[in-house]
C-alpha cells in the first residue's frame, strides 16, 4: 500500500486550515462559487487547493482545540463527496482476487493478463487492486480509509469480491482472502487517521507483466501466461496465502464488535461450478450474496460463445443458491455472438417470466469488442484473409436501448404482481 496516498499531515497546515474551515462554517451551503472563493483565499502551500478529504481531516484534527459551532457529523455531511455511495447506510468495498487460470473458454471475455480473467486494467476498481497487488487486507483498508477521509461512515460494510470464477480458486486461498479482508475491518480503528499506511503483506507485481494477448492471433493464452508468471515469481509469497477455517471463524467473531463491521459478503462464480458442496462452502465463508453469470438463457447462444454450460446449469445453480438462503445477483449480456436484437428482447423477458430465474438483482453487460478477446476473430479485418469476420455485427447503443425497454415492459406483467423487477446497471 503506497504511503504517499495518506501523506497529508493536517498539523503542517493548522493556520491555513483553521482560516479556511472557519470561513466554510459561515457559508449557508458548502458548494458553488462561495466554496471556490474560500479555497482561493486560503491556498495550500501558497499555490494549490485543499481537497475535501484534506479539509475533513483538518476539521477532525482542529475541532477539539478550536470548538467550531457545528459538530463533526454536521460539518462532514455538508462537505461529503458522492453521498450516494453510502446512502443506504452500508459502505460497498469492492475487492479483486489475483490473476488466476480461468476454467472458461468464452470468446467474448477479455484476457488482460495483469488482471483476473474478464477484468481490464484501466478500470478504476482494477487499478486500485493492482496498486495493492491484489492483497485483500491492503485493498479493504485503503477503501475504508478513503471513505472515512471523504466523509462517509464505514461502521457497516459490504465486501464485494470480484475476479471471475471464485469457485476455481483453491480453498486455502479463499479462506485467506476472506480472513485478511476481515482483518482489515478489525484493524480499521488502528489505522483510520494515520498518515502512514501499513505495508503490503503478500502479493506479486502483475502490472509490469509485459506480455499482451491479441484476440485475433493468440500465441500463448491467458491461463498459460498467468500460471508461468506465478510459478516464476511466486515462491514463498504465494505459499503464505493460506488460512484455516478456525482462523477465519476467530476473525469473524472479532468483527462482531469491531468499529467497521461486515454486514454482507459477495462472491461471483459460474453456474457450472456450483454444486451442493460448493454452495455449502460459500455459505460457510459467510457469503450473503452470489453474483452469477447467466450471460444468456439460450442454449444456442451459450454454445456459440463457448460458454461451457447450458441453461439447465443455470436453473440448477439458482435452486441451490435459493435453497441456501443466498441473494442472487445475475449477469446478463445482450449483443452476444449468435444472438440478435429480437432474440435479446425475448431472452430478457424470460429472466423474469420464468420462475426458475427471477434474480434479486440484475447487472446488464452489453457485449463489447475488446482487443484481447477471441471475439476479435469474428470481426471484419480488411486486408487480412485469415479473418473474414462476416459473422459478428457490432450494434450501436441506440439499437439496444429501445429494445431493452420493450423487454423490461414485456417481462413486468409476466413476472407477476409484486415482483421487484430488474435493477440493471452497466458494468
Amino acid at each position: 500500500m503506497a504511503s504517499s496516498t495518506y501523506a497529508f499531515a493536517p498539523e503542517r497546515y493548522e493556520e491555513q486550515l483553521a482560516a479556511l474551515i472557519g470561513e466554510l462554517e459561515e457559508l449557508s451551503e458548502i458548494d458553488g462559487e462561495g466554496y471556490r472563493r474560500a479555497l482561493r483565499r486560503h491556498p495550500k502551500d501558497g499555490r494549490g487547493f485543499f481537497s475535501k478529504s484534506e479539509i475533513i481531516r483538518g476539521f477532525r484534527y482542529l475541532n477539539e482545540a478550536l470548538g467550531w459551532a457545528r459538530d463533526e457529523a454536521e460539518f462532514v455531511a455538508r462537505l461529503r463527496m458522492k453521498p450516494i455511495r453510502t446512502a443506504s447506510g452500508v459502505a460497498p468495498v469492492t475487492l479483486l482476487t489475483k490473476p488466476h487460470p480461468c476454467p472458461g473458454r468464452c470468446i467474448f471475455c477479455p484476457s488482460d493478463v495483469r488482471m483476473p480473467k474478464s477484468y481490464l486494467s484501466d478500470e478504476p476498481g482494477a487499478q486500485r487492486a493492482a496498486q495493492h497487488r491484489f492483497d485483500p487486507y491492503a485493498q479493504t483498508l485503503s477503501r475504508l480509509r478513503t471513505y472515512h477521509h471523504t466523509g462517509h461512515r464505514v461502521d457497516k460494510a459490504e465486501l464485494i469480491v470480484l475476479g471471475g470464477t471464485w469457485s476455481s480458486y483453491a480453498e486455502p486461498y479463499q479462506l485467506w482472502f476472506v480472513k485478511r479482508s476481515f482483518d482489515a475491518l478489525n484493524d480499521f480503528e488502528r489505522w483510520r487517521d494515520g498518515a502512514v499506511a501499513p505495508p503490503l503483506t503478500t502479493g506479486l507485481e502483475w502490472s509490469q507483466l509485459g506480455e499482451r494477448i491479441d484476440g485475433r492471433h493468440v500465441r500463448r493464452g491467458y491461463n498459460r501466461i498467468v500460471s508461468d508468471h506465478a510459478d516464476l515469481h511466486g515462491g514463498g509469497r504465494l505459499a503464505a496465502q493460506t488460512a484455516s477455517w478456525n482462523e477465519l471463524a476467530r476473525t469473524q467473531r472479532d468483527n462482531e464488535t469491531a468499529t467497521a463491521r461486515c454486514v454482507g459478503l459477495v462472491v461471483e462464480t459460474r453456474p457450472d461450478h456450483l454444486t451442493a458442496a460448493e454452495v455449502e462452502r460459500i455459505r460457510r465463508l459467510g457469503a450473503t450474496k452470489v453474483q452469477l453469470g447467466y450471460q444468456s438463457l439460450s442454449d444456442e447462444v451459450l454454445a456459440a460463445n463457448r460458454r461451457g454450460h447450458d441453461v439447465a446449469s443455470i436453473r440448477r445453480a439458482m435452486r441451490l443458491l435459493r435453497g441456501a438462503g443466498l441473494k442472487i445477483h445475475a449477469h446478463w449480456m445482450p449483443n452476444l455472438y449468435g444472438s440478435s436484437p429480437e432474440r435479446d428482447v425475448e431472452d430478457f423477458a424470460r429472466i423474469f417470466a420464468d420462475p426458475d430465474f427471477r434474480p434479486d438483482e440484475l447487472k446488464i453487460y452489453p457485449c463489447s469488442l475488446i482487443e484481447s478477446a477471441e471475439l476479435m476473430r469474428y470481426w471484419p479485418h480488411p486486408g487480412d484473409p485469415r479473418h473474414p469476420g462476416h459473422r459478428h455485427r457490432r450494434r450501436q447503443p441506440a439499437d439496444q436501448l429501445p429494445r431493452a425497454r420493450r423487454g423490461r415492459a414485456g417481462s413486468a406483467g409476466a413476472a407477476g404482481a409484486g415482483h421487484p423487477g430488474a435493477r440493471g446497471a452497466p458494468p
